[in-house]
């Protein structure tokens, strides 16, 4: 029988983590395809709810008391290239609104063609190496691009 989420210990319970993982190339964006909250990936770690980001993050290189950040800005990567420990302060500079994407008008027709071949934007995403709320917002129009 499968131990549940109460009764696994560390090793199963870290088997059930990366089961619920989109593993892809090393470069790619790992997505979790599991529980949310506030749109980052949720798991139970035997104690509390914690984000999916943090567990990938202290499975791999260890307890941290800074913030786990993604290098790529997609808030479902668990992929532990893609995220470092950082401060407050990081996590400011570093935020959607400190390094927002600038795409050309090619990559935009690209975007909205994806979405009218039934992609949705978490899909299309890790494409561009953004997240989803950028990429609707150009297929929206709401964002300048670049010529």
């Amino acid at each position: 029988m499968t131990p549940g989420p109460k009764t696994a210990n560390r090793e199963e319970r870290i088997q059930m983590f990366w089961s619920k993982v989109d593993i892809r190339e090393d470069s790619d964006c790992w997505l979790w395809k599991a529980s949310q909250a506030d749109g980052y990936g949720a798991f139970y770690d035997g104690k509390v709810v914690v984000r999916a980001s943090r567990f990938a993050y202290e499975v791999t290189y260890g307890p941290t008391d800074l913030y786990v950040l993604h290098k790529c800005n997609n808030k479902l990567c668990v992929n532990p290239k893609h995220l470092y420990a950082g401060t407050h302060g990081d996590n400011m500079r570093d935020g959607p609104s400190g390094r927002r994407p600038s795409f050309y008008e090619g990559e935009v027709f690209l975007m909205i063609k994806l979405r009218q071949r039934g992609l949705s934007y978490e899909e299309i995403a890790p494409m561009f190496k953004t997240n989803r709320h950028a990429i609707s917002r150009y297929c929206r129009g709401l964002i300048k691009v670049k010529k």
